[in-house]
């Protein structure tokens, strides 16, 4: 039984990392059935409950969770720790499976399920997506105060991971923190990644026709508060300005800074095209088709390797890269994939984007070096086997 509050059927979402895993799961011969939530997240609407007849090859057991309107908010809390209890009431009336694949977070939900697996003897595969509280610390300015009030939930989050059986995580990062005591338990780090013969598909139209001699940069995902636009859009224009006519951003994706943002390419005359979303095989068409992929993250953030680093891979660009993220910086660096400038600094990501737009010669070395990281690192045609292999053993 595979159980998470953030769950994509295929028409919300082409690619995801538990429907990939729960096919992979029953394919191998397994009886999946997955219980998750009635609210989608990313639109923060209630689902209809007749999508669930909308996949095949393994069961989906909607639970109502009560809506809520914000990601960081104390409503979502309580919608969590609703969700969290009725899923324990339905675990308790239906038969008990041989293993529990919980997702973590919402940590109320891995607190409320390792409880009732340990009482009944069930074992429990945990995968974390994120750390809770710590993907909160950028919404309380005082480091001291987050601490403070983050104490309960932390304390939560070392109960909830102690319990696991057995651990997944989408990073090494992510792996070493949440491993623990007894250290001697299972535990792999596997990437969200993707599925690469899907990315690779061709569109039947191109949505954008490149100009010639243009060069684009190249920005996938949230248009929300960890991602750092603003340097990117400041960082253009400073090549503009410097005779980079020739230069235009794309931004594929929303969220609720993207007025925001649009209103600052606006005003420094950033020649920017923000398409909103888009299908996926349009995403990755356009990513295959820029020069150079930007990953913009606060420097106060604490993500990992994230959905949109396997889709800059694949797509055999080279990634100019923000994020103070040691594992992603060291697989840049290992498989010279791209190259990383500071955080918040406009001026040393235009001089890592000119080193590129200079070069094309190194734009295609490293463009191709990202590509054979993808496919080593990132096919969940190869990756997600292990999990597989993970859940049977335990």
């Amino acid at each position: 039984m595979l159980i998470t509050n953030f769950w994509h059927f295929p028409e919300e979402k082409a690619s995801a990392r538990y429907t990939t895993l729960a096919t992979l799961l029953a394919e191998a011969g397994h009886e999946v059935e997955v219980v998750t939530s009635s609210f989608h997240h990313a639109s923060k609407r209630q689902r209809d409950p007749d999508i669930v007849h909308s996949v095949g090859g393994y069961k989906v057991t909607l639970i109502h969770e009560p809506s809520y309107p914000r990601n960081v908010s104390l409503r979502r809390l309580r919608s969590h720790e609703s969700f969290s209890r009725s899923v324990v009431r339905y675990l308790g009336r239906t038969p008990l499976p041989d293993v529990i694949y919980v997702v973590v977070p919402s940590l109320s939900l891995g607190d409320h399920v390792t409880s009732f697996a340990k009482k009944n003897r069930v074992k429990v595969v945990m995968d974390v997506q994120d750390l809770w509280p710590e993907a909160f610390a950028m919404a309380i300015p005082s480091r001291f105060l987050f601490r403070a009030l983050s104490l309960p939930m932390m304390l939560q989050a070392n109960r909830v991971y102690a319990r696991a059986d057995a651990l997944v995580a989408v990073s090494e990062t992510y792996r070493a923190r949440v491993v623990g005591k007894p250290a001697d338990r299972p535990s792999l780090a596997v990437y969200l990644g993707l599925e690469l013969d899907r990315f690779d598909r061709p569109t039947a139209e191109p949505v954008l026709v490149k100009p010639d001699g243009a060069i684009w940069l190249a920005y996938a995902g949230t248009l929300g508060r960890s991602y750092d636009l603003p340097t990117l859009i400041a960082a253009c224009a400073l090549l503009k300005a410097r005779g980079g006519d020739h230069i235009e951003l794309i931004v594929l994706g929303d969220g609720p800074r993207r007025a925001e943002f649009e209103a600052l390419a606006a005003q420094a005359r950033v020649p920017a095209r923000f398409l909103g979303f888009v299908a996926y095989d349009v995403m990755a068409s356009t990513l295959r088709e820029s020069d150079i992929a930007v990953n913009p993250i606060d420097g106060r953030s604490e993500a990992s390797i994230i959905n949109k680093h396997a889709d800059y891979l694949a797509a055999g660009i080279p990634m100019i890269n923000s994020q103070a993220s040691s594992e992603l910086i060291d697989l840049l660096d290992r498989w010279n994939a791209g190259l990383t400038c500071q955080p918040g600094s406009p001026e040393l990501m235009a001089e890592a984007l000119a080193a590129l737009i200079g070069d094309p010669e190194l734009r295609h070395l490293m463009g191709g070096n990202a590509r054979r990281l993808a496919e080593a690192r990132f096919d969940r045609a190869s990756t997600y086997p292990s999990i597989v292999e993970l859940v049977e053993r335990v």
